[in-house]
């Protein structure tokens, strides 16, 4: 009898947390959804060159630095020319590839820097032709950018 009762507690706990856990994801879901979203795809590689990009006026200068390579720590880092920036993250990926979430917030420096330490996933068949995603939520919009380099 008390294995019974266990079960089903056990049972309504995962009830409860599963669908807790669908209505958290729904609201950052409708969050995003809020907002206009522009996808740019650029030809500059951010491991070679600092990349300008203007996003409604606010130019923004994108870099890596140091040399990306897999589970070795590196820089990323935002140069905004303006101030209204309210977020921003990159992500690390592969054509074709499940690399789990390498998303990286980016912490406000001084001035209108916005930087992070960031690790590079191990691709487990040492392709390197790497997709690089720089989500940016400005003036309530959200862009996505996508650069592409190779380590």
């Amino acid at each position: 009898m008390k294995n019974k009762v266990f079960l089903i507690l056990i049972g309504i706990v995962f009830i409860v947390s599963y669908f807790l856990g669908n209505n958290i994801r729904m609201q950052y879901d409708n969050k995003k959804n809020d907002l206009n979203a522009s996808f740019i795809k650029s030809d500059c590689d951010p491991t070679k060159n600092t990349c300008r990009l203007s996003l409604s006026g606010n130019v923004i200068e994108y870099r890596i630095l140091g040399a990306p390579s897999a589970l070795s720590e590196f820089e990323v880092e935002v140069i905004s020319s303006g101030d209204t920036i309210k977020n921003m993250r990159v992500n690390f990926s592969m054509r074709n590839m499940d690399m789990g979430n390498n998303d990286h917030t980016l912490v406000k420096r001084a001035g209108n820097a916005w930087g992070q330490k960031v690790i590079l996933p191990i691709c487990s068949l040492s392709r390197n032709d790497w997709i690089n995603s720089l989500e940016v939520e400005y003036e309530e919009r959200l862009w996505f950018i996508g650069f592409s380099f190779e380590q």
